[in-house]
């Protein structure tokens, strides 16, 4: 709606509601990310039509990476403390690396 600015009125400002449903659509669904239990799971649901999707998220004091194509799933501690994940209901730990 913003990108192509379809109602003629980006120029007021974004739509953070449809901002927001877009981002849901693409982390929750095609993602399943969600958190349970303080476990962050992340299962592949990406269509076909889609060849890939990467995200960024901060959870707690963790930021996350998010890879998904067709055949990889993967999700990768950035910054912050280690974090308990489930990738496509296999249970890991992304640790953190600490630096001397």
């Amino acid at each position: 709606m913003d990108l192509v600015n379809l109602q003629g009125n980006t120029a007021d400002g974004l739509h953070l509601a449809n901002l927001g449903g877009s981002w849901l659509a693409l982390v929750a669904g095609f993602s399943g990310f969600h958190v349970q239990a303080g476990v962050v799971h992340v299962t592949n649901h990406l269509p076909q039509e889609l060849t890939a999707l990467s995200y960024r998220l901060t959870v707690g004091k963790s930021v996350l990476e998010v890879d998904l194509a067709a055949d990889v799933t993967r999700v990768r501690l950035i910054s912050g403390p280690s974090v308990h994940v489930s990738v496509n209901g296999r249970p890991e730990s992304l640790i953190a690396v600490t630096k001397n």
